[in-house]
């Protein structure tokens, strides 16, 4: 089982996903490298439909889509954005906004943004995580607060600040 590779900089991501077929295929190599499975009798016998997009079973005739059970299923967003959704959201280090997707992206509006943010951030967090245990270090830092035209002590209020902690579990 050989999965696709992945571009190690924008460059590559972009002469790699320079059309919506090529974002379609890679999708189906990283869903189905051995073949296409059929998810209701198991079957590999099929044949792709490019007019709907689909694999079709050739045994009970049921059609899945290569973005079925994805983020990006029944989403009108074109794959092509959501490809991109994901490559800023996954490199851009401290995180990106909504306001910031949107304007990188281009895409619809605010809402457009706000609602492939929320999927690709809720599919990022791993469903079966265990709590940490054993040995456990934890820390924690207070974010913003600062006030406009205040210098030395008081500068910081708390009403404008942001408790921040992390965890991590020590092996």
């Amino acid at each position: 089982m050989v999965l696709p590779g992945y571009p190690k900089d924008m460059r590559e991501f972009r002469q790699q996903f320079t059309t919506h077929e090529a974002c379609q295929e890679y999708l189906v190599q990283c869903r189905w490298p051995e073949g296409f499975v059929c998810p209701k009798y198991s079957s590999q016998k099929a044949r792709f439909k490019l007019s709907a997009v689909v694999f079709e079973c050739q045994e009970c005739g049921r059609q899945t889509s290569p973005t079925a059970g994805t983020i990006m299923h029944g989403s009108h967003i074109p794959i092509q954005e959501w490809f991109w959704a994901a490559y800023l959201v996954t490199t851009h280090t401290p995180g990106i906004s909504v306001l910031q997707l949107h304007r990188q992206l281009g895409i619809g509006g605010y809402q457009h943004a706000w609602h492939v943010l929320h999927r690709l951030r809720k599919r990022m967090v791993h469903d079966t995580r265990s709590r940490l245990s054993g040995l456990v270090e934890a820390d924690e830092t207070f974010i913003g607060g600062l006030i406009k035209g205040k210098r030395g002590r008081g500068v910081v209020a708390s009403y404008n600040k942001n408790l921040v902690v992390g965890a991590v579990e020590l092996n």
